[in-house]
């Protein structure tokens, strides 16, 4: 045998080729291999350190709060810990249990699912769990659920949580919590010790901060960790062990606004950052991390953590789900048979002011939002505004005297800067805190404006965007309040282009009559639409501002106009007398005094649904009813989803509490993909108005076949079904309910809306469709409901060569009488080619 040697391969350790056999086929590297004598008594291995597991409790409770960087903390298992604004994780060694405040942000909701999934996933505090158990939209301690008695039973018993308005808002938590960080280096030379970083103590953590040469000990009140990295050396990793537990011993000391070891609430909250000395309690834990071994919980200590399953540049929340991966999930049902929509679900809802948010912050109307409870408010303060005018490849800017002016046919930039100051007023006095200037742009289209100057407003948005602020597109008609508040009342839109305006200015024919409408609810929002100056343009519930040629300004007050819509008329007429210098005189018009020259303006007097002298509705005001105090509603009803459902169309610039006469306009019912089903309530009056099936290529001989039709006539049934079921529960007079064809409205349906035009395409397709049979009367709703529970009977030939149009395909055979059901099997299996 070969003589052993020292730790590595000698000369004489590797065979001679000599001593290969020829015939075998191995490498020579492996023969050298095979043959190698190696001494391994004089190698070490290297000694697995000796980390000593962590001890956990048995019932952990990890909290859940913020809204723009999320903080997770764990806080004593009792339920006085818990409140409904936010979200909690309860974990033990066999289960886990997830609870979702009423209140609780979709930030925390979607933290607190992916900080579950990864506990589970990486058996995280020794849990064991396969699955959690999920509270969603706890209101109160009464919620229902699976294990709620274990629920209880692990946090020592039922108990009423936390008041919300004794909890401390995000923000404070945020900047509270982060307050109390310690952080600290192990130092091994000259001697063993713990040195305080202090530009990273009372701060966010970054990952920068953790280096793979060092060891660090973070103590965070309830949890100290020791975290090592890969680099570090063993000194230094048995030092950071030592020192760390000891550190864990002794009492925490701290100086903040929040002690992590009691209730973050407003009575717990020390304004004047006092140093606190306390005993750790027996809930608290310390552990021993490795780089890359880090804990769901620590992670979440830093706020640029990478997230899980997210790419570096990416910037997409990945939403994390609870099913069993070994268990395939199953597909949503969708009913086999379509019903009529619960109007339950629509009537008496409580509909809310729209919100903007920007940059992460949501200012309301453009002038912020009131603190709510648990939640701070803030106040918007304008700063600057200014706007380019956008034609072709060209821009400029506009005059600050041309501000609020707006052109269908042209395109904008407006750039708003402004400053968004954040208000607590949860504590004992009200507390200001300024935030940085802000900067946002809207790049405004008008309807007729043109795709070139679309695509040249949107490239000189990223231009002239030196912030990188938020740059939001908007259509005409698409505005949210905070953009007409820019204007103070004072906006208008122009029909056409900005450069033919200027020639009519200043040529001498201005014999052109126009007329303004008045839009949104509010008279710090007011803007002047331009329409067509006609007499069917005129609304007795609302003030129009015509232009007349004779350079006198009309103010047209209808009869049943609002005392709000009366002043912000007014207010309007008096900012477009201000722009338009060659007018000599502004005179108000009530409804009833009209002259012979005022209707000439408008091409003559017509009907226009006046209500000036509606008898049946002044006996009904008189009876005590609301009369014209009420605001329309419009319903959208489809089946698109497999569920036929009514979802109501809401204004962008809505005030729920105002009785606003036109929050809805023409092109909400006739832009949509047709046929579509409406379902307009005017209070006094009820219309389900039905759209139309476009003629392709003015084709009016292709006939529909197949499942879409089918689709439709089920559509309608479940439409009429549903508005009978909505008039009945809202005692309507029934009377007053009708069937509305696109193309065909009559004048009561056209006053709901704040202007109308004619669809000739609506009224040719539907003339087709229904072969005039709602053309000259009027259709009731209720003799439609009735129809639907009569059954109809049809001859055989009818049904197969030109069905009506209230049959239903798939179930042609309902229609059918006894005698000629009675048929044989070949005539069967022709229905169902129908």
């Amino acid at each position: 045998a070969a003589g052993r040697t020292s730790r590595g391969t000698s000369k004489s350790s590797i065979p001679s080729r000599s001593l290969i056999p020829k015939k075998r086929q191995f490498a020579p590297e492996a023969v050298a291999g095979l043959a190698a004598t190696v001494d391994f008594t004089s190698v070490s291995l290297r000694k697995q350190e000796d980390i000593p597991p962590p001890c956990y409790p048995d019932v952990i409770l990890l909290h859940i709060k913020g809204r723009r960087n999320v903080r997770c903390r764990f806080v004593e298992p009792i339920p006085e810990s818990i409140n409904i604004g936010d979200a909690f994780v309860l974990i033990t060694q066999s289960d886990i249990f997830l609870l979702l405040g009423s209140k609780v942000n979709v930030i925390e909701k979607n933290k607190a699912a992916e900080i579950t999934t990864l506990i589970i996933q990486q058996k995280d505090y020794n849990c064991k769990a396969s699955k959690p158990t999920v509270y969603d939209n706890v209101g109160s301690i009464d919620f229902n659920g699976v294990n709620v008695d274990k629920f209880w039973e692990h946090l020592g018993g039922k108990k009423p949580f936390t008041s919300l308005d004794s909890a401390l808002s995000d923000e404070e938590f945020e900047q509270g919590i982060d307050a109390i960080n310690q952080i600290f280096a192990v130092q091994c030379n000259p001697e063993e010790s713990l040195v305080a970083l202090n530009d990273c103590c009372g701060k966010p953590l970054k990952v920068s901060l953790l280096d793979s040469n060092n060891v660090y000990v973070m103590d965070f009140g309830g949890e100290v960790y020791v975290w090592a990295g890969r680099f570090a050396d063993t000194d230094t990793r048995k030092a950071g062990n030592r020192l760390g537990k000891e550190l864990f011993d002794k009492e925490f000391e701290f100086c903040g606004p929040i002690n992590p070891l009691q209730q973050p609430t407003i009575d717990n909250y020390n304004e004047d950052y006092e140093v606190v000395s306390t005993v750790r309690p027996s809930w608290s834990f310390f552990q021993i991390l490795k780089e890359r071994t880090e804990t769901s919980a620590f992670r979440e200590k830093f706020f640029d953590w990478p997230e899980p399953g997210l790419s570096d540049n990416s910037r997409t929340l990945k939403m994390t789900y609870f099913e069993d991966k070994t268990v395939k999930k199953k597909k949503s049902t969708i009913p086999s048979e379509l019903t009529a929509y619960d109007v339950k679900n629509i009537i008496n809802v409580e509909i809310e002011e729209p919100n903007t948010i920007l940059e992460g912050q949501d200012i309301g109307r453009g002038e912020g939002i009131p603190c709510k409870a648990g939640e701070p408010g803030n106040e918007v303060e304008h700063l600057s505004l200014k706007i380019w005018i956008v034609s072709g490849r060209n821009h400029e800017p506009l005059d600050p005297k041309e501000y609020g002016e707006f052109y269908a046919g042209e395109s904008y930039v407006i750039c708003w800067r402004y400053r968004l100051t954040v208000i607590y007023g949860k504590r004992r006095k009200v507390e200001h805190k300024t935030g940085r200037d802000r900067t946002v742009y809207f790049f405004w289209h008008g309807r007729d404006c043109s795709i070139g100057d679309k695509g040249t407003s949107a490239l000189l948005t990223v231009e002239l965007d030196d912030e990188k602020a938020p740059q939001i597109p908007l259509s005409q008609g698409e505005e949210p309040p905070c953009f007409f508040r820019l204007f103070n009342g004072k906006a208008i839109f122009h029909i056409g282009r900005r450069n033919e305006a200027i020639k009519r200015q200043t040529s001498d024919n201005k014999s052109a009559c126009r007329m303004f409408r008045i839009q949104n609810e509010t008279l710090n929002e007011t803007c002047l639409v331009e329409i067509l100056p006609r007499t069917a343009s005129l609304r007795s519930r609302s003030s129009l501002v015509i232009v007349a040629p004779d350079k006198v300004l009309y103010l047209w007050q209808g009869s049943k106009a609002s005392k709000s819509l009366r002043e912000m008329g007014e207010h309007a007429a008096e900012s477009l007398l201000s722009r338009l210098h060659d007018m000599d005189d502004m005179q108000v018009i009530e409804e009833g005094n009209e002259t012979k020259i005022f209707w000439g303006f408008l091409g003559g007097r017509d009907d226009y649904g006046s209500l000036l002298r509606n008898i049946y509705l002044e006996l009904k005001f008189c009876l005590g009813d609301k009369g014209y105090n009420f605001r329309p509603r419009l319903f959208c009803m489809s089946s698109k989803t497999g569920i036929f459902t009514a979802s109501e169309i809401l204004s962008l610039t809505r005030m729920p509490s105002e009785p606003y006469p036109f929050p809805f306009v023409q092109s909400d019912i006739y832009s949509v993909e047709q046929p579509a089903i409406f379902l307009v309530d005017a209070y006094h009056d009820v219309y389900l108005w039905f759209g139309w099936w476009s003629i392709p290529n003015g084709d009016e001989n292709v006939t529909r076949i197949g499942a879409a039709d089918a689709r439709w006539i089920k559509n309608k049934k479940l439409a009429i079904e549903t508005a009978f079921n909505y008039c009945k529960a809202l005692n309507r007079d029934m009377s007053k309910a009708a069937v509305v064809l696109a193309g065909y409205e009559p004048i009561g349906f056209q006053t709901i809306f704040p202007e109308w035009d004619f669809n000739m395409d609506a009224r040719k397709a539907n003339m087709k469709e229904f072969r005039s049979v709602f053309a000259n009367k009027k259709i009731l709703i209720q003799d439609e409901m009735e129809k639907l529970l009569t059954k109809s009977i049809y001859p055989l030939e009818l049904l197969r060569t030109n069905a009506p149009d209230d049959v239903e395909r798939e179930k042609i055979e309902d229609y059918l009488s006894d005698e000629d059901f009675q048929v044989n099997s070949q005539l069967l299996s022709q229905f169902w080619l129908i």
